[in-house]
């Protein structure tokens, strides 16, 4: 029985709350903070080879609800579809999120609902369930 390297390791401040997602060179967490009420949540993207950070981002009254990359042949670019769900009746607000590997947001989607599931992502077209009753489908 051999035992596998370890490639890197690496310690965040906040707690990584969902699986990791892969897209391109790029290892996306989705982090918060510690404590019985947690109504904040973020992005943090590490170098997939090195574990290095590459960019964070924050959502205020939000939480990760799901994650899903996809490829963009033509453009030769990988993409990160992450959909947020609402902390905050009053505050926060639901939606979706497209990030490129820089960090740079190419395009967002906020809604009327307060909770989107995990996204699924086929043929360039995100499908998401908002609110727990509508399916909405985006191109």
């Amino acid at each position: 029985m051999t035992t596998p390297d370890t490639i890197w390791t690496t310690e965040l401040e906040q707690t990584i709350d969902q699986p990791p997602l892969v897209f391109g060179n790029t290892l996306l967490l989705t982090t918060q903070p510690s404590g019985p009420v947690v109504q904040h949540s973020g992005l943090q993207a590490l170098d997939l080879a090195t574990g290095e950070p590459r960019w964070q981002h924050a959502f205020e009254y939000a939480l990760v609800s799901g994650m899903q990359a996809y490829r963009l042949v033509a453009e030769e670019q990988e993409i990160a579809v992450v959909a947020t769900s609402s902390s905050d009746l009053f505050q926060g607000e639901g939606g979706l999120l497209a990030f490129d590997e820089a960090g740079t947001v190419i395009w967002q989607n906020k809604g009327e609902e307060q909770h989107y599931s995990a996204p699924v992502v086929k043929d360039r077209q995100v499908f998401v369930v908002a609110g727990g009753k509508k399916l909405l489908i985006i191109s």
